[in-house]
């Protein structure tokens, strides 16, 4: 019997959905042959599922004979037990890494999160060995939303270092409660964050009533050998702070040598948004004040002292020969034009960067090959290969998952 053709529609995750990729997997056992979801295909479907994760999120594709599921749609439906236990099928995204669950649940019950009504209390999930599926990669991002509220917290930790594998905590852990105990054993785990691009674990500071208790587990995880640098957090804004409460906790993170990351509460609020964008684009928050970048919406116009990321940029788009003042001007030029457009977010083709960069850039192709240098300021170069043909295009997005 021939297997059926199965579309798989991913609204939002900014990771392998592991929902579609479980349904994936038991579609392929069956000798189906699921795919992500293709419009121009939609009719050569027998069947369409569709996950969104977040309310807020449009589904400009979905259609009323898809099977919808995930917390963005509603929080009652799941995966039936024969489906959610099964490995996930990491092929349909050619995701060389292992993603899952060592725990589901929340000790805590806060208004603006569903994990406690979705999925209650905290009880196990899955091993260490159990969810790490990709072998070939040594890279496990965990979902787990309390990852210290189960438990075996302390076999989970164990097995991460018997097996000396990278960890992200994707959802962050909780650091008002982190115990000297529970940050000594963190230390001994080589986190990282979510692109694996460099050493860090993630917290939250979500309300400003919290700052003793953030302030004495940052202390604690620092005596742990936990430097600072390596710590970033999650910043609920918007939610029942004001905008100056907001502002502190961002500034007290930063001056405490963290990096904060602005999670806004109302995505189509102009404050939550702006402020949003101001922090988490490093470059920006780096070298333009709040009080400018209100008002403009944009980094300060400025000569370049700010210096190190022209240079990066430059270093980035190269130079085809020694260049005198008049072309060192034309190439800072192209820089500006290169880091205006890709720092607006989107997709980017090559001819597009190339036309930016002026005639003293470098083929746009290899230019961004040698990007990765930002990295150094909280960027990433993405890339994909344009839909029918075999040129790429490009996006600048920042190291976290926003």
């Amino acid at each position: 019997m021939t297997g059926e053709r199965i579309g798989l529609y991913d609204v939002d995750s900014k990771i392998p959905n592991l929902a579609l990729m479980k349904l994936s997997a038991w579609h392929r056992n069956r000798g189906d042959f699921p795919e992500l979801y293709r419009p121009v295909a939609h009719h050569a479907y027998s069947k369409i599922y569709a996950s969104k994760i977040f309310e807020f999120s449009t589904a400009p594709y979905l259609t009323p004979d898809m099977e919808k599921g995930g917390t963005g749609f509603d929080l009652a439906t799941k995966l039936p037990d024969e489906i959610e236990n099964l490995d996930p099928d990491y092929s349909i995204y050619r995701y060389p890494h292992s993603i899952g669950f060592t725990m589901r649940g929340c000790r805590f019950r806060c208004k603006f999160c569903v994990v406690p009504e979705k999925e209650g209390r905290p009880k196990g999930s899955k091993t260490i060995p159990e969810l790490w599926t990709n072998r070939g990669s040594s890279f496990v991002v965990l979902l787990d939303n309390d990852f210290f509220g189960q438990v075996h917290w302390k076999e989970r930790i164990q097995e991460m270092v018997d097996l000396d594998l990278m960890v992200n905590f994707s959802q962050g852990l909780n650091i008002r409660l982190i115990t000297d105990e529970q940050a000594q054993a963190l230390s001994t785990v080589k986190f990282r964050n979510l692109h694996n691009t460099r050493k860090q674990v993630y917290f939250a500071w979500d309300r400003i009533r919290d700052e003793k208790l953030i302030l004495d587990g940052v202390d604690r995880v620092t005596r742990a050998g936990i430097k600072p640098t390596y710590m970033a957090f999650y910043v609920l804004v918007g939610f029942d702070s004001t905008p100056d409460e907001d502002m502190k906790r961002i500034m007290m993170i930063r001056d405490l040598g963290c990096d904060p990351y602005v999670m806004p509460y109302n995505r189509t609020d102009p404050y939550q948004k702006k402020i949003a964008r101001w922090v988490n684009h490093k470059a920006i928050f780096g070298s333009t004040k709040w009080e400018d970048y209100q008002t403009t919406g944009r980094q300060k116009e400025a000569p370049y002292d700010e210096g190190q990321t022209l240079l990066l940029f430059a270093a980035s788009l190269g130079a085809v020969q020694t260049l005198n003042d008049s072309d060192l001007e034309s190439l800072r030029a192209g820089v500006r034009r290169v880091y205006d457009l890709m720092n607006r977010g989107g997709w980017h083709e090559a001819q597009a960067i190339r036309l930016a960069a002026g005639e003293h850039g470098i083929p746009a192709s290899e230019g961004l090959r040698r990007m990765r240098e930002l990295r150094k300021f909280g960027f990433e170069i993405e890339r994909e290969r344009v839909e029918g043909s075999r040129s790429w295009r490009y996006r600048l997005r920042s190291d976290r998952n926003d």
